[in-house]
């Protein structure tokens, strides 16, 4: 898990399978991803295993997460391609590249889209207190070097 761990510990950012295993001693400030994206990384994996098209159901059977919510992930993870889907009765999901080259910032995109630190680090804001705050350009940086590092761990290394 290398890269990983030193990275949960330097930027607070946990995915909620962590948290259970943790739960009385999390932080309720720390940085997260949504519920969906966590699930989706689950999804990936199971996923990952398969050679030929699978399920909505298999997925969801295969990873405990109930169907609609499946069925909304991958859903938009085809949305972005990051899955072919196929109609029919042999017919279901299947990743478009290997997940080692799908990067977590990807999965994350797509499902929450681009991640932002702070309302400023998005790139239609327009803040009121922009001439009298110099916090902007800060937070750019951070929000910049975070999502560096979430584009430099891929999918595969998560498992």
């Amino acid at each position: 898990m290398g890269i990983l761990s030193g990275f949960y510990k330097t930027c607070h950012i946990v995915p909620l399978w962590y948290y259970t295993k943790i739960k009385n001693r999390v932080s309720k400030n720390m940085l997260k991803i949504s519920k969906l994206a966590d699930y989706a990384i689950h999804i990936v994996h199971a996923l990952m295993s398969e050679s030929e098209c699978v399920s909505a159901t298999k997925i969801a059977k295969k990873t405990l997460i109930p169907e609609p919510t499946v069925s909304k992930i991958l859903k938009k993870l085809a949305e972005s391609n990051l899955l072919v889907s196929s109609q029919g009765p042999r017919g279901g999901y299947q990743l478009m590249k290997s997940a080692e080259k799908i990067s977590l910032a990807e999965l994350i995109t797509a499902m929450d889209g681009k991640p932002a630190m702070t309302e400023c680090c998005k790139a239609d804001y327009d803040c009121a207190r922009d001439k009298i705050c110099g916090q902007q350009n800060h937070w750019r940086k951070i929000n910049k070097k975070i999502v560096a590092v979430l584009e430099a761990i891929s999918i595969g290394e998560m498992r």
